[in-house]
């Protein structure tokens, strides 16, 4: 019966032992993956500010277009109140 204990004990702490190295795996590559996520969300958020800004960009070329080839569909800006500080300058 002894035997059989000392066994189960041994069986049980090298079981034990395998858990714990799958569980270190295991947080390693969750810790890779998290990082990997952040990556690309970063590459992401830049990318569509990127897109934002070429999309008014072209919003632009096409109403200083639409001034000389479709007078009816430009927008002319609207006019802007200069602040205290920019009268003085111009």
């Amino acid at each position: 019966a002894i035997a059989t204990a000392k066994d189960a004990i041994a069986t049980l702490t090298e079981e034990i032992a395998a858990l714990e190295a799958g569980i270190k795996a295991l947080d390693k590559s969750v810790a890779e993956a998290t990082e990997q996520r952040k990556n690309e969300n970063a590459e992401y958020k830049e990318l569509m500010a990127s897109d934002t800004a070429a999309k008014e960009v072209l919003g632009f070329a096409k109403n200083r277009l639409n001034r000389f080839y479709n007078p009816k569909l430009y927008k002319s800006p609207p006019k802007r109140e200069l602040s205290r500080e920019e009268r003085i300058f111009v």
